[in-house]
């Protein structure tokens, strides 16, 4: 059983990530900090950091954020998130520079799902300078 949720949940990632709609700038404030449209947001990474290295640094940000990150495979991450009995998930493509937060489902308000979802993309972009150096 457990094995057929994995797949399933690769299978949802996937084609979360193949299916992004991207529709217009979110916020200006977000641009400044990797583009953000509307669903997605994009951020731009070293082409010196190793893959090992990036997952790493987003598993980490996410984490300490209070993200359950599940690596799935190579090239994509699933984040998930619970607050107060809602529910926010993500897919994270690392296939290709720059690197995409896609939002893939919630319960939670759009309002708080959107503040859960930047301060992910901010937290990532703070490990992904700090590991490549930048301040």
């Amino acid at each position: 059983m457990k094995k057929s949720t994995i797949a399933a949940t690769m299978v949802i990632a996937v084609l979360s990530v193949g299916c992004a709609e991207k529709s217009g700038v979110k916020s200006p404030e977000n641009a400044a900090h990797g583009n953000a449209v509307e669903g997605v947001y994009e951020i731009p990474v070293s082409e010196t950091m190793s893959r090992r290295s990036l997952s790493e640094a987003i598993i980490n940000a996410g984490e300490a954020r209070g993200w359950m990150m599940t690596e799935m495979g190579r090239g994509a991450i699933v984040a998930s998130k619970y607050i107060d009995g809602k529910s926010a998930s993500v897919v994270i493509d690392t296939s290709r520079s720059p690197i995409e937060i896609t939002e893939n489902r919630t319960t939670m308000s759009a309002s708080r799902f959107s503040d859960e979802v930047k301060g992910l993309n901010e937290a990532i972009i703070k490990a992904l300078k700090s590991q490549s150096g930048e301040h």
